[in-house]
């Protein structure tokens, strides 16, 4: 936690990093799910899913994030042609991000399933 700036930036990487993990195979299994885009298209979808996700955490959690506006807005403005390009995609990364969100808060059924499967 010393090698960040302060609380709310140690957390917004953990949660940004957090959210990446709800996309594998056995999780929400997000990776799979996108066929026919280039890695690029995939990479990029997948970076706003974590940076809407980690923003929905941090909410939930009480976390002021208002330091990091600039930071996330410069870091998400690289996909903006990706954005334009495709009207749906902020809403299907929204989307995506809640669903990975609850999942991690325990909130969704795949969640459930998993603590049932792991018991």
């Amino acid at each position: 936690m010393g090698q960040f700036e302060n609380a709310e930036a140690y957390f917004a990487a953990l949660h940004h990093e957090l959210l990446h993990s709800t996309g594998h195979k056995t999780r929400l299994n997000r990776f799979e799910k996108r066929g026919g885009e280039s890695r690029e298209e995939q990479y990029g979808f997948e970076e706003l899913v974590a940076e809407l996700g980690a923003a929905f955490l941090a909410a939930t959690c009480g976390l002021d994030n208002s330091s990091r506006l600039d930071d996330a807005s410069a870091y998400l403005a690289g996909w903006i042609a990706a954005l334009r390009a495709d009207k749906k995609l902020l809403l299907q990364a929204a989307g995506a991000a809640q669903k990975a969100a609850d999942f991690i808060l325990g909130k969704s059924e795949e969640a459930t399933e998993g603590r049932r499967a792991a018991a």
